[in-house]
């Protein structure tokens, strides 16, 4: 694939992330000041985008927004009644519990994204923002999710996280993954002692989902002292949301 096409598709999802980050209707101007793409080209995409009805273009406002079929692109990865009802309310009342960080991730190829979070009102928190990704073989949310694959499946994911990131030294062996993942998979979930952030603690376990939703894990993080000290009950409050989302699937099967 050329450098130009390359860039072009670059453009594309900038375009996209920048209607997402300012939430309202833009014109040419707007998209070539805040992304300081070439007036031609911002022109040629935002042409291209709305003749292929992925945006609308209001000829008086001479503004373009993302059309319903931008939002039917991504339907099939998530269920928002899902999301939007038991896991968030799950994230809420695991932040009122425990007075920490919650986080929702799922995993995409090499990583395990945060797509949600609640953040902890004490001066001295866990804090990571909505769309960071972690490493699944090097953080506490990968190892959850790492739990539910074979161990051939891990060795693939191992060898190809190595294979672009040569200098990370904080990937270690497959053989000491393997033996963290096996524990993890044994005891239902991961305690992370500052693998992602020194001195920070953080316990995952995976959620239930609806068959054919992507997967989905709990996360709790704070300062590492606090989460070892209170690891029993955290452990606790997770798997007790864990058995209510089970059941709220058991009851959307009948």
């Amino acid at each position: 694939m050329s450098n130009a096409l390359i860039k072009s598709a670059r453009r594309v999802f900038d375009i996209l992330e920048l209607f997402q980050r300012l939430q309202k209707p833009l014109r040419l101007t707007d998209v070539v000041e805040e992304l300081g793409l070439p007036n031609s080209s911002a022109a040629a995409l935002l042409k291209t985008m709305a003749d292929l009805s992925y945006l609308s273009f209001d000829p008086e406002l001479r503004t373009y927004i993302p059309t319903e079929r931008i939002i039917r692109l991504g339907s099939w990865l998530t269920s928002n009644e899902f999301e939007r009802g038991p896991i968030r309310a799950a994230l809420h009342l695991l932040s009122r519990k425990s007075n920490e960080a919650v986080l929702l991730g799922t995993p995409i190829d090499l990583h395990a994204e945060v797509v949600d979070i609640i953040h902890s009102n004490q001066p001295i928190q866990y804090f990571t923002p909505v769309g960071a990704k972690v490493l699944l073989v090097h953080s506490a949310l990968g190892w959850a999710f790492l739990s539910l694959q074979s161990s051939a499946r891990i060795a693939k994911l191992h060898a190809r996280t190595i294979e672009r990131n040569p200098a990370a030294r904080e990937i270690g062996s497959l053989d000491q993954l393997q033996r963290d993942v096996a524990k993890v998979r044994k005891d239902g979930y991961c305690f992370s002692k500052g693998m992602v952030y020194g001195q920070a603690g953080v316990v995952a376990m995976v959620m239930p989902s609806p068959s054919g939703h992507r997967p989905l894990a709990i996360a709790i993080g704070g300062p590492l002292v606090r989460i070892e000290k209170r690891l029993p009950e955290l452990v606790a409050m997770l798997r007790a949301e864990r058995a209510k989302l089970e059941g709220s699937l058991d009851q959307r099967g009948k």
